[in-house]
Parts: structure tokens; sequence; C-alpha cells
């Protein structure tokens, strides 16, 4: 699944082309969803489907039947840390399962909001000068701050070495 990313080489385009959602359902994406265990932008019909297919992966990968077939092996470190690995990935996907099945249903049946401009920074980035800086991320700039404050640091006199 697409995840928009900072620093990719598709970030701002993920933005543009509306592939991101702003909110679904009525609800905003946050920065954590973009984890990659949340669907939060597609250009597919049906984005719930994606959403479920993740879930699916995780499941067919963390369940009962692998830990099983891992114990009725032989009996070695590997196969003790897989099990272990196995039991921390099914805890894991219960997790996941209980904070992703109702964003599951609010892209079925909510209606979904796009961006189409890559948000700014919420500090702004500035050149000495004070104008905004060249290498600002991209998105609206924010305001030029009214008061810019120097702090200067009298120099200590030098003692003389002996």
């Amino acid at each position: 699944m697409i995840t928009p990313s900072a620093g990719t080489k598709l970030y701002e385009q993920t933005f543009t082309t509306g592939q991101v959602f702003d909110r679904v359902g009525g609800r905003t994406v946050k920065p954590h969803m973009h984890d990659g265990n949340y669907v939060v932008a597609s250009m597919h019909k049906r984005p719930w489907k994606k959403q479920l297919n993740l879930l699916m992966g995780y499941l067919y990968f963390y369940n009962p039947v692998w830990l099983a077939a891992i114990l009725l092996r032989k009996k070695t470190r590997v196969s003790q840390k897989a099990a272990a690995m196995q039991i921390v990935g099914m805890l894991g996907v219960t997790q996941t399962i209980r904070r992703t099945f109702s964003w599951a249903i609010r892209l079925m049946f909510g209606q979904v909001e796009r961006l189409n401009e890559a948000p700014g920074s919420a500090l702004p980035m500035r050149s000495v000068e004070g104008h905004p800086a060249s290498h600002a991320a991209c998105g609206p700039t924010p305001p030029t701050p009214k008061l810019l404050v120097t702090l200067r640091v009298p120099k200590r006199q030098r003692e003389p070495v002996h």
C-alpha cells in the first residue's frame, strides 16, 4: 500500500494526484495512521478491500497453524525463537485488528475526502534574512514571524596563559 512518507521521491505526487485521504467517514487521518497498517492513500474504488487484505496478510503469517507446525518440528534454538515470534506476532495482530477494523468499516461506508496538496511544516523554516528558506518543506509556507529576537552573548576576556 502507498503510505506517503516525507522525503521519498513520490511524496508530493501522492498528494497532488488526490490519492491521500484527509478524512474518512468524518474521522481525520492522523499522523500515526501513516504507519503502514492503515490504508490512507489509494485510488482503488473499494479501499476497504485493501485494508482487509492487509489484515489477511498478517493473519496468514501469524496464526496458530504456523505455531503448531513450528512446535511439531525438531526442537532447536531457531524453532524456539520462531515459536516465540509467532506468539508475539499473534498478540500484535490482535491489537492491529482491534485498531484497524473500525477503519475498514469507515472505508466501506464513509465518505472519503482527499487532499490535493502536501502539508507544510508545522515549524516555519526561514533563511538567515527571515525569508522562507529555499529548502523549506513543501506545502503552504507559514506566515513570517512578527518579531525576531537576536541574543548577543558578551565575549569573555581572555586570561593570559602562564
